[in-house]
């Protein structure tokens, strides 16, 4: 095997959860659980930790890092009346972390490896379902935020950053896929430099998208990419996304803020009115286009580069150029303003993405210092 970014995640991703598993045991022992179901909880994390160290050895995993402290949740921070609710809170993170490593090693067809997160998942649904029984509905605690930092990077220097780093913003649908797992598709994208990457599904069902979204989303920690979800705000906001992208007539962005204050919001305006509109309404970048004819969408007029650097001079937010984008035009949309693209029909029937993503990275590059 030799993908070993993706070993990062494994890596990560087995960390936190053998991570999870120990405090809930400490947890469990100062909030009374029933002594058989601490028993049983303590099997859990021995069977976690055992299985780490194992495939740390035979994949070569990254090594651990510096072991940690769990006074934070031995402290005073966690009160007596919220350590069961503590307690499910982990159980269900640790749960979303089995599924992960569970599709990992069955991307990998390792089956023994998958089938034993996926045991070890059930497992914790009994757990949870047993600590229901004996302490009734629990209130789960807010989520221990850490405090915004005053020079915390702002929205729009965030996707500056992303699009300085690599100006292709990736959007992974089914054209791309075929008969590839999507998961791959995108790993291929990151794995090559994509720094901005948007899913959109849509053929799958509702919680395929939400699975599919999670899993994208563990790699783009891992890579600093930002993950954004067309139109779904439900599936942004369950899977964690960075953001949302949205139509002219799908929700405004003032809707999507009050129920995610910290997302991203990225909307599609083909001209300077809406392009200054969509900036008022708080959007974090704008999408426009048809910049090129596009077989994509057909039906899209095409605003040409003129209109582009029309939209671009209209607004301080970054533009993303949209439509009939290649390797061979793709410098033209930045030299009128954009600072991304994106790019589709290129990548339907390229085997490697990565090398794809190189390639447009490089042209830019050239043309930039040309």
């Amino acid at each position: 095997m030799e993908d070993r970014g993706l070993f990062t995640v494994i890596g990560h991703n087995l960390e936190q959860l053998t991570e999870n598993l120990e405090v809930i045991v400490i947890l469990g022992k100062k909030a009374e659980i029933d002594k058989t179901l601490l028993k049983a909880m303590t099997e859990i994390f021995e069977r976690a930790r055992l299985e780490e160290q194992m495939l740390r050895l035979r994949f070569e995993l990254p090594p651990k890092k510096q072991e940690r402290s769990f006074l934070d949740v031995l402290g005073d921070g966690i009160t007596e009346a919220e350590r069961p609710g503590e307690v499910v809170q982990r159980i269900r993170s640790s749960q979303e972390l089995s599924r992960s490593l569970e599709e990992y090693f069955r991307f990998f067809n390792l089956k023994h490896i998958s089938q034993t997160f996926r045991k070890l998942r059930f497992d914790l649904y009994g757990i949870e379902r047993n600590i229901g029984r004996q302490f009734g509905p629990v209130e789960l605690p807010l989520r221990r935020e850490e405090p915004v930092s005053a020079a915390a990077p702002k929205a729009g220097s965030r996707i500056e950053q992303a699009l300085a780093d690599c100006p292709l913003y990736f959007i992974l649908d089914e054209s791309l896929c075929g008969n590839r797992d999507p998961l791959r598709v995108g790993y291929d994208a990151i794995n090559g430099g994509v720094r901005m990457l948007q899913l959109r599904f849509k053929t799958l069902s509702d919680r395929e998208l939400l699975d599919l979204a999670r899993r994208l989303k563990h790699l783009c920690v891992e890579q600093e990419c930002l993950l954004f979800i067309n139109d779904r705000l439900d599936i942004a906001l369950l899977s964690g996304a960075d953001g949302i992208h949205v139509g002219a007539t799908d929700l405004r962005v003032s809707d999507i803020k009050h129920l995610g204050p910290n997302l991203l919001v990225g909307m599609t305006a083909r001209k300077p009115a809406d392009a200054q509109e969509a900036q008022r309404s708080g959007a974090a970048y704008i999408g426009s286009g048809s910049v090129f004819s596009s077989k994509t969408k057909p039906g899209l007029p095409v605003i040409g580069l003129r209109g582009l650097s029309r939209i671009t001079q209209m607004v301080s937010v970054p533009v993303v150029a949209i439509g009939g984008i290649t390797l061979a035009n793709c410098h033209k949309t930045l030299e009128n303003g954009a600072r991304g693209f994106c790019s589709i029909k290129p990548f339907v029937s390229r085997r490697s993405l990565k090398n794809l993503v190189a390639e447009f990275r490089q042209t830019c590059k050239a043309q930039a210092q040309a």
